[in-house]
């Protein structure tokens, strides 16, 4: 499994505190953000006193609103289908043609750059790169990482996280 990042300014970026958030995505329904109170004091004993309301009245409501017999089991889609930028890191020699050699991978698998950052250090220390991707098919990226793992110039597995906008 991959971590993932979120992209400063869209609307999950900003919960904080005692806020949570839930995205949900559909073909159908496009994207839906509910955010509000899930922690602390006040909220939690709101929660609790509901729910010892509801047990008193012997209220015994469904999970979701509807009975778990009536809810059908869906297949996960695979992780390959998903689509969305990347967070890159590698650890190479620092030497001519590595860059050519990393950018080729991903040009064969068509992932493109958004942003790339290579900071020299001694000679004879390994010299990281970080990079950014525009949106693409998980399978791309993994694709051109396998090849980018494969190069002598990489010292390291390559680091990937996946970055999750709204």
């Amino acid at each position: 499994m991959h971590p993932s990042m979120v992209r400063i300014g869209t609307p999950i970026s900003d919960v904080e505190g005692v806020f949570n958030a839930v995205v949900a995505e559909g073909d159908q329904v496009d994207t839906a953000f509910f955010g509000g109170r899930g922690a602390g004091g006040a909220p939690t004993a709101s929660a609790v006193v509901a729910d010892i309301a509801d047990l008193a009245r012997g209220a015994r409501l469904p999970v979701f609103g509807l009975p778990g017999r009536t809810l059908k089991s869906l297949p996960a889609a695979p992780m390959e289908r998903h689509v969305g930028a990347y967070y890159i890191r590698l650890m190479v020699v620092d030497k001519p043609g590595v860059m050519a050699e990393v950018t080729a991978c991903l040009r064969d698998h068509d992932v493109s750059i958004e942003a790339l950052i290579q900071r020299a250090r001694s000679p004879t220390e390994p010299v990281p790169i970080v990079l950014t991707t525009h949106d693409n098919a998980e399978a791309q990226m993994v694709g051109a990482l396998s090849d980018i793992a494969a190069l002598d110039s990489v010292l390291e597995p390559p680091r990937m996280i996946r970055i999750e906008s709204l």
